[in-house]
């Protein structure tokens, strides 16, 4: 296999971050039982631990040859995919539909495209066996899997919200300083 490196080194990789995810998890414990907000940091806590998972799970699987590797991608996707809809449905009943969980409810819509495409690369694996093509579908769900349960994991904490227009007008106002008039 062409990519036994590099789902090695994402399975070592996705190991670390849960760890991390669960140090987060403890330190956080006074935030997940608030009264406001709570559903919203519970799904990230768990969003970001399903999608690590996720990259931890399929990695390991790819390094493993035979028909496992699609049984397992089809199990993850199964269960990760009920996860999304459990903490999507979860989100909107505690909360109601608001603006300010739309971010949350587009991660979880990016998680279940994930499953969905994991699901159909693990019955293909299963009725057709391993392929190169397969195997870079998987690649890309581990590297999409990295950059949400990160992205959570990064909330999560507290970490500032980093978005490329803020970034962009931050760059721009010393400009705007040199073209005001005294």
């Amino acid at each position: 296999m062409q990519l036994q490196g590099f789902f090695g080194a994402a399975a070592g990789v996705a190991g670390t971050l849960i760890g991390l995810v669960f140090v987060a998890l403890s330190v956080s414990r006074e935030r997940l039982a608030e009264e406001e907000e709570t559903q919203v940091h519970r799904v990230r806590g768990a969003a970001a631990f399903i999608a690590l998972l996720n990259a931890l799970t399929v990695s390991l699987t790819a390094l493993i040859s035979g028909d496992e590797e699609g049984w397992w991608a089809l199990s993850i996707a199964v269960v990760g995919f009920v996860f999304v809809l459990a903490s999507g449905l979860a989100l909107v009943l505690d909360n109601g539909v608001r603006w300010a969980d739309l971010p949350h409810l587009l991660f979880l819509f990016v998680l279940a495209v994930v499953f969905v495409a994991q699901f159909v690369a693990g019955l293909r694996l299963v009725s057709h066996g391993v392929d190169e093509s397969l195997q870079t579908t998987f690649a890309v769900l581990v590297m999409v899997s990295f950059i949400v349960g990160i992205s959570r994991a990064w909330e999560l904490v507290g970490g500032p919200t980093i978005s490329p227009s803020r970034q962009i007008v931050a760059m721009l106002r010393p400009l705007a300083k040199l073209f005001r008039s005294p």
